[in-house]
C-alpha cells in the first residue's frame, strides 16, 4: 500500500509527537526514583524504550519520502 506525502508527513508528525510524550515518561520516572519509589526507574527504562522507537519509525519514514523524491 502506498502511502502519499500528505499521509506519510502526518505519520512523522504523529511519531514525534509521541517521542514528546515519552520523554515526559522518562522525566517522571525520574522523578520517581528520587522520591525513592521502585517502580520508578520501570517507568524511565518504558520512557526510553519509547523514544527510541518513535525515532527509529520517524527515521525509516523520512527516508522513504526522501527515497520517493
Amino acid at each position: 500500500m502506498e502511502l502519499t506525502k500528505s499521509e506519510m508527513e502526518s505519520k512523522i508528525a504523529n511519531y514525534d509527537n509521541a517521542k514528546k510524550w515519552s520523554l515526559w515518561i522518562v522525566i517522571i520516572g525520574i522523578f520517581l526514583v528520587f522520591a525513592e519509589q521502585k517502580f520508578g526507574i520501570l517507568i524511565a527504562l518504558a520512557g526510553i524504550l519509547g523514544y527510541v522507537v518513535n525515532s527509529d519509525k520517524a527515521i525509516k519514514m523520512r527516508f522513504e519520502m526522501s527515497k520517493k523524491r
